[in-house]
């Protein structure tokens, strides 16, 4: 919505600077010795409407400007090395014994050689723990990053007679985030190398007409067109290197992510029709909208920095369930999309809707209405080995009634409802990565490759190489990606009850509830058809708290054994590698109580309250590790959040009064304070386990097998869409998933400012702002990001080797200062207590 300009003259001015010079240090930086880090924030802009032909055409322009320096910082305290913890870091990690000295780092990568076992006596083998320490060490510390966001908003409204009125708008945005395409404060699972840059294009214009028939009639006409450019570069800190993800001792990711290349340009095009027809007590309403959106990327990473991806780029991904296997040169596995430079397609909207206001009584109203529309996606490219690749199923009926009524029982008492079922639209980019891997190499075709147990250096690929475009293994990728034929488009059915009441003058009280059943949603796992059925058990032995070796007594639970090196394929093709489907089985219920209470402006105090006590439940597969079994997904939605309090207050007072001085009443008046407290509760994670150390002497020292994933069969399977099962690691035993919650965030802000009268008409306010005035740690938890959820470190002598059908894992507490519920990043929303400036103009 723009704003629009009218017969007189107006416009405003305004100016605001935060920087972190009148604030405090973060938690997370704090608790790591870094000093506190700089930020600073401008924004400014100015707007400006009015006549150009009196009582016919008018206009209004809007500039704003965000100009902001916060350099990103990676704190992950599990790599970290320095001269105090040197020599315990490299006994744990690497078996090298204290006092052994390491030569100065030859190459910013470790080098694979012909041994797969380390040796701290063998000089080649010190030499890549030496990079390994190196490469850690420069992708931890700061990152520049910088934001420059400039908006042009600007309309034209025109009265071309008395029935109709015409206007034409048109809206840009300039976006520059060189470093910029995280932006949370801190980082603990992403290095510095990743770090990309982000640019934004954006361009809209629209085209309205109103015209009254009349008044009872009147019809909005409206086309408008846009089109979005966003462009993801490489930090340039890492060239030609591909993603590098390590496992243990920590989550973490160096090299160039997925994310960090490509380019997603979408342009649509629309067409609206709206009726507003009063027919007695009806008010009739109905159109239709049409869009068409045209998109064509090169983004090939075709995912974002908060997704766990490690499948469908062409920059390979290279996975170390360790630090020392990274030194070898020992991956898990290996996987890389072929390049495709560009993926484009088109897809039509159509809506239509029809709704009927009925004032059936001068104390009820009914709201009854109707609504239809539906994506018409093309057939995707058929790979003839597999013909379901040719298919999209389009769903193309999806009527959705919504009903709601306002009741006024008595003269100070309103009661509200309403019920509603509501589609959502696929994303374009969901489609995108869904179709474009088909095994084809005239598309998008993609490998993954485990390691095959010889020497590093005789692997295909070798570490840190990756596989050229002509590369035979593309030409017959046997891994290919589509959407499942009993895809249902995702919907929502949504009832909301709610009582207001006036208590007092200006004041009401609203008791309420709302629920939502979520049907057909996307599971945030791949499916993999071809997968065969699961053989084996494993064993899992928890250890009691406290414990650092193996073996163990305690609780005894046996599940499948999903180890990765026992995933094998061929189901329904042997021909075949993974065959991934996007599916729809998930389905999430949210239930909601809320109080509100609400004192409009009077006596120069206003005042809003409201407290929600929510429950959020996935269930059916919206995330799972087990594609055969479904039972286990019944949790909390990483969205959960049991308690959110709010708070927003304003204070006019009238000092004024307390004296008769002109002078006096001059300085005292037009003062206001006002705040904005919010609380809310934590949000779920999983309890997760680290990769297995197959270990003949039980050792963590000596890791010398396979060191598989585990209680995870989706590992292998991840896509551009999905991640590879729970966070890319496999739940706990026994514990439910996302049963731990992160700490709540709490959020006072102080405003107080002053209005200074220059004329009449002119008015110049200045503020002063006070943000988490009490400067609480506000820890970001969410969706499975910024916490440690490294619960257990499994060991066995057959425990992950990738060969034993029946394995026996001892689950050893991953216990201490940086193990799991470490938390390693601050919320975006809840920085450090920091004052802001701002001055603002109008006239």
């Amino acid at each position: 919505m723009t704003r629009s300009g009218t017969n007189t003259f107006h416009g405003s001015a305004f100016y605001y600077n935060r920087n972190s010079a009148t604030g405090a240090n973060d938690a997370i930086d704090k608790a790591n010795g870094f000093p506190k880090p700089l930020d600073a924030l401008e924004q400014f802009g100015a707007a400006v409407g009015g006549p150009i032909v009196q009582n016919r055409l008018w206009f209004f322009v809007d500039y704003e400007q965000q100009l902001r320096n916060d350099p990103i910082q990676v704190i992950n305290p599990l790599l970290a090395t320095s001269p105090a913890n040197l020599t315990d870091f490299l006994s744990s990690n690497f078996g090298i014994p204290p006092g052994t000295p390491l030569p100065p780092p030859n190459a910013p990568l470790p080098a694979p050689g012909n041994k797969a076992t380390p040796d701290p006596t063998n000089p080649e083998y010190l030499q890549q723990v030496s990079n390994v320490v190196n490469a850690l060490n420069s992708n931890l510390g700061t990152k520049p990053r910088q934001r420059n966001d400039l908006v042009i908003t600007s309309r034209l409204d025109y009265k071309a007679s008395p029935r109709d009125a015409l206007f034409l708008s048109l809206n840009l945005n300039r976006f520059d985030s060189p470093g910029g395409v995280i932006t949370d404060p801190t980082v603990g699972d992403y290095g510095r190398q990743t770090l990309a840059n982000a640019y934004v294009r954006t361009l809209q214009a629209s085209l309205g007409w109103t015209h009254a028939f009349s008044s009872r009639l009147l019809n909005e006409f409206h086309v408008s067109t846009s089109q979005d450019n966003q462009i993801a570069t490489p930090t340039g800190l890492a060239p030609n290197t591909p993603t590098i993800i390590l496992d243990s001792p920590a989550a973490f990711t160096l090299g160039n992510a997925p994310f960090s290349i490509g380019r997603v340009f979408e342009r649509q095009y629309s067409l609206s029709d709206h009726v507003d027809y009063v027919l007695g007590k009806h008010t009739l309403q109905f159109g239709f909208d049409f869009t068409r959106a045209y998109d064509a990327d090169t983004n090939d990473g075709g995912a974002d920095p908060n997704a766990s991806v490690q499948f469908g780029s062409p920059l390979g991904s290279y996975e170390f369930s360790n630090v020392e296997n990274f030194a070898l040169g020992k991956y898990n596995l290996f996987s890389q999309a072929s390049r495709n430079a560009t993926f484009s397609f088109s897809v039509p909207y159509y809506g239509f809707y029809v709704q009927d206001t009925y004032r059936v009584l001068p104390q009820l109203t009914l709201e009854m209405g109707l609504r239809e529309d539906f994506q018409v996606y093309p057939q995707p490219a058929e790979n003839p080995a597999f013909p379901l690749t040719g298919q999209y199923p389009n769903q193309f009926l999806r009527l959705a009634p919504r009903f709601g009524f306002a009741w006024q029982p008595t003269a100070k008492t309103v009661v509200r409802g309403g019920f509603g079922k509501f589609y959502t639209n696929i994303n374009g980019l969901n489609y995108r990565n869904a179709v474009i891997s088909n095994g084809l190499p005239s598309q998008q075709s993609s490998v993954s490759v485990s390691y095959n147990g010889g020497a590093p250096n005789q692997q295909l690929p070798t570490f840190p190489n990756i596989l050229p475009a002509n590369s035979p293994l593309f030409q017959a990728s046997p891994d290919i990606s589509l959407v499942s034929p009993q895809f249902r488009v995702p919907h929502v059915l949504q009832a909301s009850l709610q009582i207001e009441r006036e208590i007092f003058e200006n004041t009401t009280l609203a008791i309420g509830t709302m629920w939502t059943h979520g049907i057909h949603l996307l599971s945030g796992s791949a499916y993999d058809l071809n997968l065969n059925p699961l053989q084996g058990t494993t064993t899992y032995v928890v250890c009691p708290p406290g414990t650092t070796t193996a073996p163990c007594a305690g609780p005894v639970i046996i599940l499948p054994n999903m180890a990765n090196g026992l995933l094998t394929e061929g189901r329904i093709s042997a021909n075949l590698g993974q065959i991934n489907e996007l599916i729809s089985p998930g389905q999430n219920d949210y239930n909601s109580l809320f109080v509100q209470l609400q004192r409009r402006m009077s006596q120069g105090f206003s005042l809003q309250f409201a407290y929600t006590y929510a429950k959020n439940i996935m269930f059916d597969g919206m995330d799972f590790n087990n594609q055969f079994n479904f039972s286990n997904t019944h949790a909390p939605s990483l969205l959960d959040q049991r308690h959110r309090i709010t708070l927003a207050a304003v204070y006019e007072p009238r000092l004024d009064r307390l004296t008769s001085s002109h002078t006096g009443r001059t300085l005292l008046s037009n003062w206001t304070l006002s705040t904005v407290m919010q609380f809310s509760s934590g949000r779920p994670y999983a309890a997760l386990l680290s990769p297995a150390c197959t270990s003949s002497t039980l050792s963590f020292n000596n890791c010398d097998g396979a060191n598989g994933n585990l209680n995870d069969a989706a590992f292998n399977q991840s896509t551009a869409n999905t991640a590879a099962g729970i966070n890319g690691a496999g739940p706990t035993p026994g514990i439910g998933l996302n049963s731990f919650y992160g700490p709540w965030l709490e959020m006072i802000d102080l405003q107080l400012g002053r209005n200074f009268v220059i004329k009449e008409g002119k008015v110049l306010e200045l503020q002063v702002q006070s943000f988490n005035l009490f400067n609480h740690a506000n820890y970001y938890v969410q969706n499975g990001n910024g916490i440690n959820q490294l619960q257990y470190n499994p060991i066995g002598t057959n425990c992950g080797d990738g060969a034993s059908l029946n394995q026996t894992c001892y689950l050893i507490p991953n216990s201490g200062p940086g193990n799991f519920g470490t938390l390693q990043e601050i919320s975006p929303s809840g920085l450090p207590r920091v004052l802001q400036f701002s001055a603002r103009f109008t006239f």
